[in-house]
């Protein structure tokens, strides 16, 4: 079972073309290793680094988020991490 550290992720105010950044950690609670990937944003927006990735058991993984928006307005997106190739097992951090 994978935990992470916070399901909502707010980022500080910056103008378009700035960069910010917030980390969360993904943490495997289990003995077995997980494979994660995490969906892209299609506009640009918002990136995760490292966007796939295994964790071994009873280990963790950083997972930085990097706000880049090409406006000034207010965003919000639904980052949805995948464990094992499997759409059932889905958690969606929210950004």
């Amino acid at each position: 079972m994978v935990k992470a550290s916070a399901q909502k992720v707010d980022f500080k105010p910056c103008g378009p073309l700035e960069s910010v950044y917030q980390t969360i950690v993904l943490t495997n609670t289990s003995d077995t290793p997980v494979i994660f990937k995490i969906l892209q944003d299609s506009t640009g927006t918002f990136q995760a680094f490292p966007s796939l990735g295994m964790i071994q058991g009873k280990s963790y993984a950083l997972i930085t988020y990097e706000f880049s928006p090409k406006s000034a307005r207010f965003f919000n997106f639904g980052s949805q991490l995948i464990f094992n190739n499997s759409s059932a097992n889905l958690m969606t951090i929210s950004l």
